[in-house]
């Protein structure tokens, strides 16, 4: 099935987030989220768009069979650590700090 953990403002990393997610791992709009450490390896999509305090991927899945959305990221500035197979497209756009 899908997880979603969005709006959570006090979630600073994803530890202890399931293993394994089958559907959708949504985790957006989390303010104080930093670290992606603890997602799962494989999902269906993944959404960790506007978290305004996430500075890098790392800990991202490593496959996701749809959409990888990391957009409106205002503290993002790589997209190192994003996931190595993505079967729809990678969202980043506003997000300021990011190199291009």
């Amino acid at each position: 099935g899908n997880f979603n953990c969005s709006y959570c403002s006090s979630l600073t990393s994803l530890e202890g987030a399931p293993k394994e997610v089958g559907g959708n791992f949504n985790c957006s709009y989390c303010s104080s989220l930093t670290s992606l450490e603890g997602a799962p390896k494989e999902v269906g999509t993944f959404d960790c768009s506007r978290c305004p305090s996430l500075t890098s991927l790392k800990g991202a899945p490593e496959k996701v069979r749809g959409h990888f959305s990391c957009t409106s990221c205002k503290s993002l500035t790589t997209l190192e650590g994003a996931p190595k197979k993505v079967g729809g497209k990678v969202k980043h756009a506003r997000c300021p700090k990011l190199k291009k």
